[in-house]
């Protein structure tokens, strides 16, 4: 009555079909998104069907034989539909562990999808996942507003707002991501000796895809960008995929100025506002100067966790 297979092209329809409709579906989990990097990630992409229906998807990839629920994702997990009660999902989730070791895995690293980002409550995976003896392995937090509250910003963060606001900075929609590219690849080689996630190709690329999804943000003084945000736009939650400013940039308040300004934007329209998380080393390191300037606006820590567990357990 239960079967499990692998994602195969011919699904992307049924697969899509099915995420757009799924209570914690996101626009990561599309098909187009999930395969940018296919060239660094293997799939492993799960479909669970029952009586031929489908009704559970698994974004994941692997890599010697362990599976990642996707490591080239910030959030992955198992994707189901509002209606799905925990009986059913128990069984699909034994299911996948019968598939996983009938296939040769070892070992599973489920990375968890924070309940801000769903529809509705949706943490039978997490409970799953204690069930079978899972081991939490990395929680990194990240930093998010609750646009129902009152704004709470700190004097700190409003004075550098008044103080780009005198310099004359203007800030609006953009469509310049290399110029913003420049500064953020100078900026994170200066200060992190690393680069960003995406290359800009990449990021345009996603951008043809899902125009609707995500957007750049600019800080102008005059005719030079100093500062900029790319923003993802999920249904509830608008999330800071990057934000960086140059040097004048920092000199004059300018990721200040672009935040009050995507808090006024947005706070109508969405339910959430997701800073990304300060974190290093699977959540053993923190910035705690960049994380102390997302609390400034109001936001607070949510957790973003990642479990091990090994797929031979069923759970009854």
């Amino acid at each position: 009555m239960i079967e499990v297979r692998r994602y195969q092209q011919e699904d992307k329809e049924l697969w899509d079909t099915f995420n757009a409709m799924a209570k914690n579906g996101s626009f990561l989990f599309y098909r187009d998104y999930m395969e940018y990097h296919s060239d660094r990630f293997e799939d492993f992409s799960l479909m669970v069907f029952e009586k031929n229906k489908l009704s559970l998807l698994l974004p994941a990839n692997i890599s010697n034989s362990i599976v990642y629920t996707h490591q080239g994702l910030t959030f992955g997990g198992m994707v189901i539909q509002n209606n799905s009660i925990t009986s059913k999902i128990i069984s699909w989730f034994n299911a996948i562990n019968q598939y996983l070791v009938d296939s040769g895995i070892i070992e599973v690293i489920y990375k968890f999808q924070p309940q801000f980002y769903k529809d509705n409550f949706g943490d039978e995976d997490l409970y799953l996942l204690y069930r079978c003896g899972a081991k939490l392995i990395s929680r990194n937090i990240t930093s998010v507003i609750d646009f129902s509250l009152p704004k709470n910003i700190s004097r700190n963060r409003s004075r550098n707002y008044k103080k780009a606001i005198e310099a004359g900075v203007v800030i609006d929609d953009s469509i310049q991501y290399e110029t913003f590219w420049e500064i953020m690849e100078t900026n994170m080689a200066m200060r992190f000796n690393a680069k960003p996630v995406h290359s800009c190709e990449e990021l345009l690329f996603l951008k043809e895809k899902f125009p609707k999804n995500i957007q750049l943000i600019s800080v102008c003084l005059g005719d030079e960008m100093v500062g900029g945000a790319v923003l993802y736009l999920f249904k509830n939650v608008v999330k800071v995929q990057y934000a960086h400013a140059s040097e004048k940039g920092k000199e004059i308040g300018a990721i200040d100025a672009l935040y009050h300004y995507i808090i006024d934007r947005y706070q109508a329209d969405f339910k959430y506002l997701d800073f990304g998380s300060s974190n290093g080393t699977g959540g053993m390191e923190i910035n705690l100067g960049l994380n102390t300037q997302k609390e400034g606006f109001g936001a607070r820590a949510a957790v973003v966790d990642a479990y091990s567990y090994h797929p031979e357990k069923m759970i009854d």
